[in-house]
């Protein structure tokens, strides 16, 4: 597994790669690897507009998860 962090996460020297585990259609999951600031945002992406809208997703099921 460190070799392929090495490789991939830290000097992100890959063609495609292929993460395991969940990504949506909740808000929260997609931010974690398509917010610019993503914690597993291994392809640097990033989208001011995506961003605003992954925020206001989670925001509104944080405020909708009691009800």
């Amino acid at each position: 597994m460190a070799a392929w962090t090495d490789k991939v996460w830290v000097n992100h020297d890959y063609e495609i790669a292929i993460l395991g585990g969940f990504q949506g259609p909740d808000a929260g999951g997609l931010s974690l690897r398509f917010a610019s600031d993503g914690s597993m945002n291994i392809y640097e992406y990033a989208n001011e507009e995506l961003d605003e809208n992954l925020a206001e997703g989670r925001k509104r099921r944080a405020e909708n998860f009691w009800t």
